[in-house]
């Protein structure tokens, strides 16, 4: 080493001694021997390169026997994808999963992959079986199940399809119930629509539209027909001339009632004459059979006098008929003829008013039958659009199922079991350190180690050198 200290030249003071200071004194810097540059370095490596050679030797050996005795392992794994379904009916729904993706993978990390492990353990207590995990990479609803093993162990797809399975069946029962529910509304749907296309019902709804617009069509048919409305206009017409031969029937019963009731009068006036003649008869046959009492006594008198007593008594009866002729059978006859006039009166002018209101109903009947003819052609076209708007709802009604019958179809066809997306699969490329890093990293870590072992002893030995040598003040 440079920069050594001649140690036996220098006078080491004392501990009783004091410094002379007109003496010179020689004061000098020390570098202790724990000083290293790089040229001290290389000759330590140089000097134990042997040693480090065998380190760096054996290190690597045992790198590369372990790189080459250690098994290949590969990634076996299986995606999962989780099945969708309707979270409403067929009409009004969202397509949503079975499960939630993070509750699934709960599942299989906390209850599928723990029973499938114990379920193979207890058969096989003696086999070790890989380590099983689940996961879900980002950004994605797919569940990755994947265990670590060589490249011709199958226990690890084995176990893998086992816990997919069972996350299958899980979810079996869910997409069995939506499936169900569909099919029974799709058949509904089906059923409804064949009913719209029916052309029976069709026909049969159609059927009295049809009818109510064919008696609004004859009914138009008879306001325009020229020969109708003069038959009508006929009837009317003889009506019309009935009721005014009526009028003049009446009129002629009129005249002769009145003419009749004249009559009573003057048979009245005749009966009073009769009844005076007679009055005065009775007088004179009252006085005759006085005179005539008077000779009793001669048979031809009391002849006379029986034949006037008979004829007075045929004179009062004749009389009292008159009487009763003049004033009761009279006073009823003319309280008869009164009446009579007073109705037949009544009937002239029922019927005079049933004559104006056939005039005027055939003065109007052109406009009745233009207002009539109006409302009908409404009526018309009510009906057809009526018939149209018909037909149309209809064909609506049918696109409308037709689409519905489609759309729950499409969503029966949608619906999404719970699957693997494919076998359990084993990775193409090993798994795990490589072995090319193995040799690299036992290479370094063997320089390494020889390094350190190296300048370990240099400093176990440089120790020994020191311990060996006399101490001195």
């Amino acid at each position: 080493m440079t920069g050594k200290v001649d140690y036996q030249k220098v006078h080491v003071l004392g501990e009783n001694e004091v410094i002379d200071s007109s003496k010179p004194m020689l004061i000098m810097e020390s570098q202790t021997e724990d000083e290293i540059s790089l040229i001290d370095l290389y000759l330590v490596l140089e000097k134990h390169k042997k040693l480090m050679a065998m380190i760096i030797a054996a290190i690597f050996l045992l790198g590369l026997f372990y790189a080459i005795s250690k098994p290949r392992v590969f990634n076996h794994s299986v995606s999962i994808q989780i099945g969708k379904m309707y979270t409403g009916d067929a009409q009004n729904n969202s397509l949503q999963p079975i499960e939630p993706v993070k509750m699934v993978l709960s599942k299989i990390n906390e209850i599928y992959i723990p029973v499938v492990i114990n379920e193979y353990t207890a058969e096989n207590p003696d086999k070790s079986v890989p380590e099983i995990k689940a996961r879900i990479p980002k950004n994605s609803d797919i569940i990755i199940v994947e265990a670590k093993a060589s490249e011709k162990e199958l226990l690890a797809q084995t176990l893998i399809q086992s816990v997919v399975n069972r996350v299958i069946e899980n979810h079996r029962p869910h997409m069995n119930v939506m499936k169900s529910q569909f099919a029974t509304e799709l058949n509904n749907a089906q059923i409804k629509l064949m009913e719209l296309e029916s052309p029976t019902d069709l026909q049969v709804k159609l059927k009295q539209l049809e009818v109510n617009l064919l008696e609004n069509n004859i009914k138009k048919k008879e306001l325009t027909d020229p020969q109708l409305i003069k038959v009508k206009k006929q009837q009317y017409l003889t009506k019309a001339q009935s009721y005014e031969n009526k009028l003049l029937q009446l009129q002629d019963k009129s005249r002769y009632m009145t003419t009749e009731l004249k009559r009573l009068d003057q048979l009245d006036v005749l009966l009073e004459k009769q009844i005076l003649g007679l009055s005065e008869d009775v007088n004179q046959a009252l006085k005759n059979r006085t005179a005539s009492a008077d000779n009793i006594d001669n048979p031809s008198m009391a002849m006379t006098a029986l034949l006037l007593n008979n004829q007075l008594q045929n004179d009062r009866r004749q009389m009292n008929e008159l009487q009763e002729r003049l004033y009761i059978k009279q006073k009823n006859l003319r309280e008869k003829l009164t009446n009579d006039i007073r109705a037949n009166d009544r009937a002239i002018e029922y019927n005079k008013t049933l004559i104006k209101d056939l005039q005027n109903s055939l003065a109007k009947l052109d406009i009745d039958t233009k207002n009539n003819l109006l409302k009908l052609n409404l009526t018309i076209a009510e009906k057809q659009a009526a018939i149209d708007k018909f037909k149309l709802t209809h064909q609506l009604q049918i696109n409308r199922q037709q689409q519905i019958v489609k759309n729950i179809s499409l969503k029966l066809n949608n619906l999404e079991a719970t699957q693997a997306l494919s076998e359990p699969l084993k990775s193409v490329n090993p798994v795990g350190t490589s072995k090319k890093l193995i040799v690299m990293v036992s290479l370094f870590l063997g320089i390494f180690i020889a390094v350190f072992v190296a300048f370990g002893r240099e400093f176990l030995l440089k120790v020994q050198e020191k311990q060996l040598k006399p101490e001195f003040r």
